[in-house]
């Protein structure tokens, strides 16, 4: 069995440059009968029939290739295209000004892509515009589509000189669709359901009538147009996408209660925007509201903030009972900024109100991250806050913020980083397990009145206590070199100070004659060969230099009034000096103990005390030199466990 398809020509009847109709199969023949080459073409019109999608595009063939210079293109009521659709590239890159299509459905790819002289359209039939449809066309100033339903990506991109578009039965327009059209200022769409990336981005639009059915709104779509003005509302939107607004400069409201998040850059530089609906919002994403206008927010739901997300805005009041995290910089210059309320906050990142110079009230958690810069500069808040879950606190983070401490006990930081908490309002501080403290650390921290710092501390900064001017009582155990930084604590009026012994070089210019001043032990060092007692010191504590084998000879300034049980047992002492202005009063139990090393020693005249077996095991011992009345009331205790000889100087 044999199956022929019969395949007949589309004929048409068509009127070209204005001269008698012919009947033709093709434009090419139509030409032809009427006596004009195609070069020579300007005006087409179909009178009746149905012109072949192949007449415009067929493989290498083109039609306007073919009649490079036709400007008019004309389909009468009773004639038709093929399908009623245009076929992608049909006046691709051409000349054509002007084009008339009555029963015109659909518009495909390319079809009238920079056709920069295009003037006029009219095809009040067209339900769908393809991508790159219209782009280009830079003639055009009003289109009327009344039942276009669909507009794809770039539909009408670059489009520079048109004004007016009517179509208000659109659904869906695609991204970048209008991208570019400078002169378009107003646009009337109650049936959009969706509108994509950047596609009215640096239009003119200045009133823009969305639908209350739109559920979806591109990234950038209005990106860049500044002459947009007055309130938006989106009622059916559950979430904005980056860049949205972004630079919207006179756009003063928005309203969006079913959205739920925020995307980057949404509504960054929006300078004139001062009121924002986000009822269900529970994500604001970085840059969101970079330097917007509005003093307030109205977010009961949100959870968290991005980075930059309020970054140099006007916001003044912020309150966030459900935030649960702050990103980096979120508010960030914010100088109207005077209340904060995010109570289940326990992060500040970096930066987070860095320079928020009327910020008064932070309410926030317990802390267990303070980032550098987090508070930089917030002279005005004067509330407490607990940074005791805090494990480090970064560069600048706390500077000249008049904070106090919920407790100044803060066992978990292990470092604070340069000014980080300097210039506070901190009265008392305990740093038992920190490990470093940089410069300026706690600098000008005029109301620190005590300090506590543990032997784990191994660094301290060339100014970490510069100007506490209040500081009185100091425990500073740090296993630190400060050989080269002497003046850590010269503004410090230290009443009582217990001091590791490992940092004797200090000087203490405002310490009181009345001071106490220990030196204690540092755990993990010893010092070798020659030492001097830092100078001011008056107590030597117990095993303060017990078990260091490499220390030969110990100097001990005359403001010594006690040297305590076991001081230098075990050491490698060759020699012991004491100045003659020493104010030496008493030496504990085996302070000198086991000192094997040592052949004689002279004790000041000022001694009154001395302990039991205070050179017990000195095997090398040969005088002790000692005064009248010392020798007379401890003679047997001065010789006990050694064979040396007790003299009176």
């Amino acid at each position: 069995m044999f199956f022929f398809i019969l395949q007949l020509s589309l004929s048409f009847t068509v009127q070209i440059n204005g001269k008698f109709p012919v009947e033709a199969t093709t434009l090419t023949s139509a030409a032809t009968q009427s006596g004009v080459q195609p070069v020579d073409v300007k005006e087409i019109t179909i009178v009746t029939g149905t012109v072949p999608q192949t007449e415009f595009v067929n493989g290498d063939y083109q039609l306007m290739t073919t009649f490079s210079n036709l400007e008019s293109f004309h389909v009468s009521d009773n004639g038709f295209i093929q399908d009623n659709t245009l076929p992608p590239n049909a006046f691709f890159h051409s000349n054509i000004k002007s084009v008339k299509i009555p029963s015109l459905l659909k518009v495909g790819k390319n079809a009238f892509y920079n056709c920069s002289k295009l003037e006029t359209f009219e095809a009040e039939k067209i339900t769908y515009v393809g991508i790159n449809g219209f782009r280009f066309c830079h003639g055009l100033k009003s289109l009327n589509f009344p039942q276009l339903t669909k507009v794809e990506s770039f539909g009408f991109m670059n489009c520079s000189n048109l004004a007016s578009i009517n179509i208000p039965n659109v659904e869906s327009i695609g991204g970048n669709a209008f991208h570019y059209n400078g002169k378009l200022t107003s646009i009337n769409i109650p049936k959009c359901r969706s509108i994509g990336t950047e596609a009215f981005r640096e239009t003119g639009l200045i009133s823009f009538e969305g639908s209350d059915v739109l559920t979806f709104l591109g990234s950038g779509v209005f990106w860049n147009v500044t002459s947009l003005k007055g309130s938006l509302s989106f009622p059916t939107l559950t979430a904005l996408k980056p860049n949205t607004f972004r630079n919207c400069i006179n756009v003063n409201s928005i309203s969006a209660p079913n959205v739920e998040s925020v995307g980057e850059s949404c509504f960054y530089n929006c300078t004139g925007l001062n009121t924002v609906n986000l009822p269900k919002a529970t994500k604001i994403d970085y840059e969101a509201f970079f330097n917007t206008g509005m003093d307030s927010i109205s977010a009961p739901e949100i959870q968290t903030l991005g980075s930059f997300s309020f970054y140099k805005s006007k916001i003044a009041e912020f309150t966030g009972q459900k935030v649960k995290t702050l990103g980096r910089h979120s508010f960030r210059d914010c100088t109207n900024l005077k209340k904060a309320s995010v109570p289940q906050v326990t992060e500040l990142p970096y930066q987070v109100f860095d320079k928020c110079e009327n910020l008064a009230t932070l309410e926030i958690g317990k802390l267990t991250l303070a980032d550098s810069f987090a508070l930089r500069d917030c002279k005005k808040i004067t509330n407490k806050i607990d940074i005791s879950g805090v494990s480090a606190v970064g560069n600048y983070t706390f500077h000249n913020v008049p904070i106090t401490l919920a407790s100044g006990i803060l066992p978990n930081i292990l470092k604070v980083g340069k000014y980080g908490l300097s210039n506070t309002a901190i009265t008392d501080i305990v740093l038992e397990n920190v490990e470093s403290l940089d410069e300026s650390a706690l600098a000008n921290c005029l109301k620190l009145t005590k300090l506590y710092v543990g032997p784990k501390c191994v660094f301290l900064g060339f100014t970490t206590f510069s100007d506490t001017s209040s500081l009185v009582n100091v425990t500073l155990l740090a296993n630190a070199d400060t050989s080269d930084r002497p003046n850590i604590l010269a503004n410090s009026p230290i009443t009582w100070g217990r001091i590791s012994s490992r940092i004797n070089n200090l000087n203490l210019n405002k310490i009181t004659d009345s001071a106490t001043l220990i030196v204690a032990k540092t755990e993990g060092y010893c010092p070798t060969g020659e030492y001097t007692v830092q100078s001011k010191s008056t107590i030597i504590e117990e095993d303060a230099f017990s078990g260091c084998s490499g220390l030969t000879s110990v100097k001990i300034v005359a403001s010594v009034k006690e040297i305590q049980a076991r001081a230098f047992k075990g050491a490698a002492l060759s020699n012991v000096e004491f100045l003659e202005t020493s104010n030496l009063n008493s030496i504990g139990d085996e302070a000198f103990m086991n000192d094997q090393s040592l052949q004689s020693i002279k004790l000041p005249n000022s001694v009154k005390e001395v302990g039991k077996r205070v050179f017990s095991g000195a095997s090398s011992l040969q005088t002790i030199t000692v005064s009248q009345e010392i020798k007379d009331k401890y003679e047997t205790d001065l010789k006990e466990g050694n064979n040396a000889s007790v003299v009176v100087a």
